[in-house]
């Protein structure tokens, strides 16, 4: 860990025991999560990544690591109702602007969000997604990456349960999405 990273730790795992106070009435630190968001994050900064939309943000923690850090705009969908509260409570504590729905929300509301991007995260869950889904999200990764010739960053496919990671893969390189 460089010294930044320290930083953005201590300043997330502040954020993190605000917001579990005020859903859990408990402080609670992250551990594992945190740490396992800094491989994307690190990425992202490294290719000089400034505009990210994530897939499926889980525990929030990397948009948490980009909202400490700055410079970077953060946007997310999220499929699942008790991570998309989690994300909304830990990520309102820094009192700045992310654009943050749940799926149900834009379903009703059209794909407004479908802006440039520079880099759509999705890590931990491409293999798990209905071979549909998968089919639409790359569609849809495609035409917001198309102007940046930006690139689709997974650290981790996700579980070999659904599909195997080659599977996926080979989805990914049929839809003419740059992987990372």
């Amino acid at each position: 860990l460089d010294e930044l990273e320290l930083e953005l730790i201590e300043g997330v795992s502040r954020h993190a025991k605000k917001a579990s106070r005020k859903l859990f009435d408990r402080a609670t630190v992250p551990r594992d999560a945190l740490f396992q968001s800094l491989i994307p994050y690190r990425v992202i900064r490294r290719l000089g990544f400034t505009d990210i939309y994530e897939l499926g943000p889980g525990s929030g923690y990397l948009g948490a690591l980009c909202l400490e850090q700055g410079g970077i705009e953060h946007r997310a969908l999220e499929v699942t109702q008790p991570f998309y509260f989690w994300q909304a409570t830990l990520w309102s504590t820094w009192d700045l602007h992310t654009f943050h729905e749940p799926w149900w929300e834009q379903m009703q509301n059209g794909w407004s969000w479908l802006d440039d991007t520079n880099a759509i995260v999705a890590c931990h869950m491409l293999n798990e997604m209905h071979i549909n889904a998968l089919d639409h999200a790359l569609a849809l990764s495609r035409r917001m990456l198309a102007q940046s010739g930006g690139a689709l960053l997974v650290e981790c496919l996700g579980s070999d349960v659904t599909r195997k990671g080659e599977e996926t893969r080979a989805h990914i390189a049929r839809s003419g999405v740059r992987l990372i």
